[in-house]
């Protein structure tokens, strides 16, 4: 596969731009196109809550993962077994003690929110991601752990819910560790196994998992000038502005394989207000405003993320309804200063990231070998 690469440097931010679609891709996106909405459609809502998750079985093949809960929250933290080096590598004394002291220097935390329209647990492909990114820190020489947050979901846990949850978990996992207290089994923790001092803290996330990294960051950091921040947010085909009323995403729709504009609205709307009913005759007021930066970060504050050294990452395809509002996120941090990296792709659909994690295509893998280098290059 030939690709057309252009990088674009701002002030800030830096932008990989590719063009090219295998002919694998392509062949998906249309048979996507006539059913994909029906594809995502959530299943039967689940009780209120942090949901209790079981890993997909392939992410034991190279990793460990262990279930802790953190101020109610199932948490499930990958770890690569050990790294990935040749006989040649491992057998060379100057290689080991390299890696000793690489690993010793430099630790990365990351903890991952699953997309799903906000009401979805998380698919094979996100557990097979994450696994990925795991082992790629190990590889990298970097002590490394991804966590999988299993936040609650609408419409029983809305927004209105979820978020007041979700802002003590992140003082509890980003502000130094009390001493923790871990049951026999390891599932239980009524303290969180926090990192120290020397760890990098990401939050990331794709599509909705994507927005409520974003938004508890912004929020949180926006309303406490002493709270603790993250390193970094990777965001991974954001959604940016739940109004969803920008007039290029029905251009887009015309081409989107999976999304549309009418059920990126009926999302948003369980989300803010608590009901999955997309009929006309049940729209209730929502709880939190589709305005309101605490759930559309397009409208929030940014500049907080430039004055307290947040990077902000982010991978987008061209092919999806909801970049539009993602490219307006990605010029506001330019126009503040907030420093980081950005991969864009032509014709390529929403959380294509995914298909390369769960099913190998070939822009999809390239687009975690893109998020590795920018995590652990």
């Amino acid at each position: 596969m030939s690709t057309e690469n252009t990088t674009t440097t701002t002030s800030s931010i830096i932008t990989t731009y590719k063009t090219s679609r295998a002919l694998p891709t392509s062949l998906l996106q249309n048979l996507l196109k006539p059913f994909g909405n029906k594809l995502i459609q959530p299943g039967d809502a689940l009780p209120v809550g942090s949901p209790v998750l079981t890993p997909d079985s392939s992410v034991y093949k190279h990793c460990d993962v262990q279930h802790s809960i953190v101020e109610s929250i199932n948490i499930y933290t990958i770890t690569a077994k050990q790294a990935r080096t040749s006989s040649r590598d491992r057998n060379d004394p100057s290689n080991q003690q390299k890696d000793v002291a690489e690993q010793a220097r430099k630790r990365k935390q990351i903890y991952y929110f699953c997309g799903g329209g906000w009401q979805s647990p998380p698919s094979k492909e996100h557990w097979k991601l994450c696994a990925q990114l795991a082992q790629a820190g190990m590889d990298s020489g970097v002590e490394t752990t991804v966590s999988v947050v299993s936040y609650p979901l609408a419409p029983h846990s809305p927004a209105s819910v979820t978020l007041p949850v979700l802002k003590r978990l992140y003082y509890t996992l980003l502000s130094p560790p009390p001493p923790s207290h871990t049951t026999n089994n390891d599932t239980t923790v009524t303290a969180a196994a926090a990192t120290d001092s020397d760890t990098e803290i990401i939050l990331a996330g794709d599509s909705s998992g994507a927005n409520i990294a974003l938004s508890l960051t912004l929020s949180i950091l926006n309303a406490d000038a002493r709270a603790p921040a993250p390193h970094a947010l990777v965001l991974l085909s954001p959604p940016c502005d739940l109004r969803n009323t920008n007039a290029a995403m029905q251009d887009i729709e015309t081409h989107d394989p999976v999304l549309s504009v009418a059920f990126v609205k009926s999302t948003a709307r369980a989300w803010c207000t608590g009901v999955r009913d997309d009929t006309p005759a049940a729209h209730p007021q929502p709880a939190i405003a589709y305005d309101d930066p605490r759930v559309s970060p397009l409208l929030a504050d940014v500049a907080v993320l430039r004055t307290r050294g947040v990077q902000v990452h982010g991978v987008v395809g061209e092919y999806d309804v909801l970049t539009p509002d993602a490219l307006l996120f990605r010029d506001k941090l330019q126009r503040e200063g907030v420093r980081g990296k950005w991969l864009e792709w032509e014709k390529q659909m929403h959380c294509f990231i995914l298909a390369g994690a769960g099913y190998g295509l070939p822009e999809g893998k390239e687009a975690v070998e893109w998020l590795e280098g920018v995590l652990f290059g």
